[in-house]
């Protein structure tokens, strides 16, 4: 199964940083913000994305409701979700994927937020797992984010890591799927979980 991959971003295009899981102060977005603007990107904040519920940033329904806009929002291009922690795996059986069909984009982020990729993948949309822009400035991830950039803005890239006796010299391609193995452990029997029959599981 071929996967479609969103348009690559462009200057001027929106983008909108929402957060499915834990809470996040603006004080902690706002240097990301001005990194995406630096790539040219205007940003939109969710609605809900500096609301507290306990650990979370607002209920479930906030969360979700602000998930399911920057789904539908078709002038939306990517959408980065500001952070990990848990709470995506709260609200994901709920979500409606038409809009998102019509408009696929750019789905951007890791740790419990593996299960969104997941959901984004088996509609047959390619999704990223990458740094997420509670982390952008961090010094340490900065190689990341840049690496990031380049694929969202359609540039080619080579991903290097040191070998391993048990690697095979050779060449593939495939489909690559993966994340956040406990979030890939507690999706087994769900409706968001990895298929990975036939593809680079990583």
């Amino acid at each position: 199964m071929s996967h479609i991959r969103p348009i690559s971003l462009k200057e001027g295009d929106k983008v909108c940083i929402i957060s499915t899981a834990r809470k996040v102060s603006e004080e902690e977005i706002l240097p990301a913000a001005k990194v995406l603007q630096s790539w040219g990107l205007e940003v939109t904040f969710g609605q809900n994305l500096f609301s507290e519920c306990h650990q979370f940033a607002g209920s479930d329904l906030q969360r979700l409701s602000d998930l399911q806009q920057a789904l539908d929002e078709p002038n939306f291009k990517a959408i980065f979700c500001a952070r990990g922690g848990y709470g995506t795996p709260r609200i994901i059986d709920f979500v409606n994927w038409a809009g998102f069909a019509k408009s696929p984009k750019w789905v951007v982020g890791f740790s419990d937020v593996s299960v969104l990729l997941a959901a984004v993948q088996n509609m047959g949309v390619c999704a990223l797992h990458a740094p997420m822009p509670l982390f952008f400035a961090r010094p340490e991830y900065q190689p990341s984010v840049r690496a990031l950039k380049a694929c969202l803005f359609g540039e080619k890239s080579l991903l290097q890591a040191p070998p391993h006796p048990f690697n095979k010299i050779g060449a593939t391609q495939g489909v690559m799927v993966g994340g956040n193995l406990s979030m890939i452990v507690n999706s087994i029997g769900t409706s968001t979980q990895f298929d990975p029959l036939g593809k680079i599981l990583f």
